[in-house]
């Protein structure tokens, strides 16, 4: 089973005006991530619609080539019913969530540590944000 970034690398590689879709804030954490950033950063400053062979071509030699290749391989498997699409905004959906939670861990135990005076002013506010996030149905 491909890892969450790698499945994301996998609907870039195989629509990658999805691209677009990253919000300017998303930095990718884990196995795989200076790959998805180098990628989306190249995507991102291309003018128009963009293959997957340009990827290969554009990476090739390059340290991401082995992964840009196993990915687009694993693409092949997808049939013609897949949404890549869908899948794309799911697991996005859930790298942020798992981001989410992490930094809003960090601020517990820097809490717990030293309580809200430990936090800066924008940490607090970061904070609150996170737990009212939490709070709204969704």
């Amino acid at each position: 089973v491909a890892s969450r970034l790698r499945m994301l690398l996998r609907c870039l590689l195989f629509h990658p005006d999805l691209a677009k879709e990253l919000p300017a804030d998303f930095h990718p954490e884990g196995d795989g991530a200076a790959t998805v950033e180098a990628l989306v950063c190249w995507l991102q400053s291309q003018p128009g619609g963009v293959s997957a062979a340009a990827i290969v071509q554009n990476f090739q030699g390059s340290e991401h080539e082995a992964l840009l290749g196993a990915e687009l391989a694993g693409t092949l498997q997808w049939g013609e019913e897949f949404d890549a699409i869908a899948e794309f905004r799911g697991v996005l959906a859930r790298l942020q969530e798992a981001q989410r939670n992490q930094h809003l861990q960090a601020l517990h135990a820097r809490i717990r540590g030293a309580g809200m005076t430990g936090l800066d002013a924008q940490e607090r506010e970061q904070y609150l944000q996170l737990l009212q996030r939490d709070k709204v149905p969704g």
